[in-house]
């Protein structure tokens, strides 16, 4: 499964602990600022929100999505041969 999750930190502060935290996925893409792709084999959006909270403020915003096989953007072409390469290896 591939899940979107993006960010917004209220108030503005470093993010190396969650950036780190992104990083353990089997596999993920990051080339929107505070917005990664990332893909799991048997997490779901609750999952995902559990293990990433603890990196995050009372305040902070945040959103996880999963992503369906209809999607449509302007992303560098490696990006869209991520997402090809990862559907194929843990589906959407």
């Amino acid at each position: 499964m591939i899940y979107l999750f993006t960010y917004d930190l209220k108030p503005k502060r470093r993010v190396d602990r969650l950036i780190e935290a992104l990083k353990t996925f089997p596999a993920w893409c990051n080339y929107l600022e505070r917005t990664w792709l990332l893909a799991t084999y048997d997490e779901y959006a609750d999952q995902i929100n559990d293990r990433l909270r603890q990196h995050l403020g009372d305040n902070d915003h945040y959103l996880i999505v999963r992503i369906a096989q209809d999607y449509q953007g302007m992303l560098p072409e490696e990006a869209w041969e991520w997402v090809e390469e990862t559907a194929t290896t843990v589906g959407f």
